[in-house]
């Protein structure tokens, strides 16, 4: 507009008052390539040395081989941090896309974009005071026919305390499996609280064997209302975690193939992957700083939120990873720096 009306004889100058523009703004020329600071090519650790980006999307690279742990950018940098990484989940975005290790986007349907209802799901206080069971079903290529996993979920610590998988899951199983869970995490002083477990209405879980060793176990018995599976909502989760990760990708020959697999996946999720709701750590990790105290817990807005009581310290530096690098001498540039993190 400026250049219009200064080619038909009016002056710069009141071009430049009439468009209240600035005349700096008129003669600015975008200066060509990437705006802003250059990417950091080094990571420092807490002990202070640095890592090469490289060495980083190595060990993110060795990390994504366990089939089990499906990290997005915000929990493999929660990862990289519970390993002496000082390093921002925007960096690693950055790196993990770079090496296309990004799972893609998932479509928003209509469904997704609705409302979530509002589930009355239990809110514990305190380890095992309310226990989700729940079956879902397996299938087993070999066989050609479903077998029946049961997973028995502590909602507070989200550790899987017991499960099982048969061709016939009875009521007698369902009880037995519940015993063991009880026997393998009792908790002291027990009789001063009210422990139950949540299922649906199941035939399993409505059975009066069921309800014997629930009594004999002392514990509570709630049932969610039918169609209201959100109010199960921890073990729904869990199944979800499930299907994604071993029932759409593999196909078992029969049941012992099938136990193999799932025990490797029980032990994984319960002792390696971590989860964001946990302050970034696994439910077994979770639970022993629990029980050393080092848990708080609050509510916000009708959530339950965790913090650690003493966050650890940890020095941050300089803004410039690369001044931090160009400090280190040549011995610890090429030493090995993080072979006892991996």
């Amino acid at each position: 507009m400026i250049n219009k009306y200064v080619q038909l004889g009016l002056s710069t100058f009141r071009a430049f008052e009439l468009a209240k523009m600035p005349r700096s703004t008129y003669y600015y020329k975008p200066k060509a390539g990437r705006k802003g600071r250059h990417p950091s090519t080094h990571t420092p650790l807490v002990n202070g040395d640095l890592v090469t980006n490289e060495q980083v999307v190595e060990l993110i690279e060795t990390i994504c081989l366990d089939p089990f742990l499906d990290y997005g950018a915000d929990r493999m940098c929660m990862e990289l941090n519970n390993r002496g990484f000082i390093i921002n989940k925007k960096k690693v975005y950055r790196l993990m896309k770079e090496h296309n290790m990004l799972y893609p986007k998932r479509a928003n349907s209509a469904a997704q974009a609705r409302k979530r209802v509002d589930s009355n799901s239990p809110k514990p206080t305190f380890p095992f005071q309310v226990i989700e069971l729940d079956i879902k079903y397996v299938y087993i290529h070999g066989l050609q026919r479903n077998a029946y996993l049961l997973t028995v979920i502590d909602t507070f610590t989200r550790m899987s305390l017991a499960w099982g998988l048969d061709l016939n899951m009875k009521a007698k199983q369902v009880a037995e499996l519940l015993k063991e869970a009880i026997k393998n995490f009792a908790v002291e002083n027990q009789e001063e609280y009210r422990f139950r477990i949540r299922t649906d209405n199941g035939p399993q879980f409505i059975a009066k064997k069921l309800s014997d060793a629930v009594k004999e176990l002392s514990l509570g018995h709630e049932f969610i209302k039918p169609g209201t599976p959100q109010q199960n909502g921890h073990i729904e989760s869990f199944h979800h975690i499930v299907s994604k990760l071993i029932t759409e990708r593999y196909e078992f020959e029969n049941l012992e193939a099938a136990r193999k697999t799932f025990s490797e996946f029980y032990l994984t999720y319960n002792q390696k992957r971590i989860k964001k709701e946990l302050l970034g750590k696994s439910p077994a990790q979770f639970y022993q700083l629990w029980l050393e105290n080092k848990i708080g817990q609050e509510m916000k807005k009708n959530k339950q939120k965790f913090f650690f009581k003493e966050k650890p310290s940890r020095s941050i530096g300089s803004p410039s990873e690369d001044v931090l690098f160009a400090l280190q001498n040549k011995e610890n540039q090429n030493s090995k720096l993080y072979p006892e993190l991996i």
